[in-house]
């Protein structure tokens, strides 16, 4: 309002107004919890929190248990997708697979189409060495390089996007899109605690059309 009441010439008609980064991240994590409304995601943050604190989660006041809260459900469907192309079998029982929720797995990894059979399963040997160097990035022994030059690991992030690209329901697109916007969210995280102004501004420009789509008005 300071800034709108100023005279057309004034230096001080030049400022942007805008949220800072906590405020920019609470108003993206409801976003997210208004999109994802009813579609099952309430039930699956329910295995780890209560149902009140759920609430609070997808609202986007919780901000750090919001933040970690999508990062785990995050993490639960990529290891989904990794299992697939790798044909890994993930030790959880298929009674705690009904309780994460049939929304989740069923008709998000079940398609139909992904019905036909893999042809570039990775070996055990691919499936080792993915392990070994995900220790030495924990044991601080691997270079940025290594990772950046890893053709096995480049392979998998390929078939992970081909297996995406064939999950074509509506269900599946849309715990997709959650994926997405959790990367967003990441990036925007990672753009604040580094202090990248580039990478803020990339990550928030992304941001936009899920504030739009959500109805948060930005200002």
């Amino acid at each position: 309002m300071i800034v709108e009441s100023q005279p057309e010439n004034e230096e001080l008609r030049s400022v942007i107004v805008r949220l800072g980064g906590f405020h920019t991240q609470m108003s993206f994590l409801g976003s997210i919890g208004h999109l994802m409304s009813g579609s099952g995601i309430e039930n699956v943050l329910e295995v780890v929190y209560a149902s009140n604190t759920v609430g609070h989660i997808l609202s986007g006041k919780a901000v750090a248990r919001a933040i970690r809260a999508h990062f785990i459900v995050d993490a639960s469907l990529n290891s989904l997708l990794a299992a697939k192309v790798l044909d890994v079998k993930l030790p959880i029982e298929d009674a705690e697979l009904d309780l994460v929720g049939s929304a989740v797995t069923t008709d998000t990894m079940n398609t139909t189409e992904v019905t036909e059979t893999n042809t570039e399963v990775s070996s055990s040997t691919d499936v080792q060495e993915l392990t070994d160097l995900m220790h030495n990035i924990l044991s601080g022994t691997a270079t940025r390089a290594d990772v950046e030059n890893n053709d096995v690991l480049d392979n998998i992030c390929r078939q992970l996007k081909c297996q995406q690209n064939k999950l074509c329901s509506r269900t599946a697109s849309l715990w997709l899109q959650y994926m997405e916007m959790i990367d967003l969210l990441r990036k925007f995280v990672k753009a604040e605690r580094l202090g990248d102004w580039d990478l803020h501004l990339q990550s928030l420009h992304e941001m936009l059309p899920y504030f739009a789509a959500s109805g948060q008005v930005y200002t």
